[in-house]
């Protein structure tokens, strides 16, 4: 077993003149073998760094996903069960309401009706878009969108205006399946064209 002045010792080597966090420098040290040398425990620093951005990211999405949870836990729609000694979550009778609602505003026949926010933008926006005929309706939508954002119609299904595109308005796209009908293009001053929602 090691003594606390060893270990001390290799904290001090895996820290060495770099500011690591303390999960960095626990990572370090319990993942190498005992007896590990200083170069070994060295690149384990190294490889710990290197996906530690991905980690953050991942464990940003958990907690946006919890966040999500605790909100309908609140709101009445999920609870919290405990069975063989495991938590497991459930919908409630006001959640499969909830749930009908939703699939309701974001089914086929339903188009969504709200408004959207867009803001002035110092570059040029751009959004062509080529939407099946069988799909009339949502053609029709997209149009009337368009024109309560103040985009003006240059010509066919080309759109223009310095508009920003509001990120709500691109999730509606998504759900009802129009975002591969649409390109989005923004110019910028130098006139560089810059295609979004790649």
């Amino acid at each position: 077993m090691k003594t606390r002045s060893q270990i001390a010792m290799k904290i001090l080597e895996t820290i060495g003149g770099a500011a690591l966090e303390t999960s960095d420098i626990l990572l370090a040290i319990m993942t190498s073998s005992y007896g590990s040398s200083h170069s070994r425990i060295e690149r384990r620093k190294e490889e710990i760094q290197q996906v530690r951005g991905k980690i953050i990211a991942e464990l940003k999405e958990k907690q946006k996903l919890y966040n999500l949870i605790s909100y309908l836990k609140k709101g009445g729609l999920v609870i919290k069960k405990r069975k063989s000694n495991r938590e497991i979550w459930g919908m409630t009778e006001k959640g499969e309401k909830e749930l009908k609602k939703l699939k309701t505003y974001y089914g086929k026949s339903v188009l969504p009706p709200r408004r959207y926010k867009s803001e002035a933008s110092d570059s040029l926006t751009i959004i062509a878009f080529d939407i099946p005929e069988k799909e009339r309706q949502k053609r029709d939508w997209l149009r009337r969108k368009l024109i309560e954002m103040k985009f003006k119609l240059v010509q066919g299904s080309v759109w223009a205006g310095k508009r920003k595109i509001p990120e709500d308005f691109v999730e509606d796209l998504n759900l009802c399946k129009l975002l591969p009908c649409v390109e989005i293009f923004t110019v910028s001053k130098t006139g560089t064209l810059d295609r979004l929602f790649l």
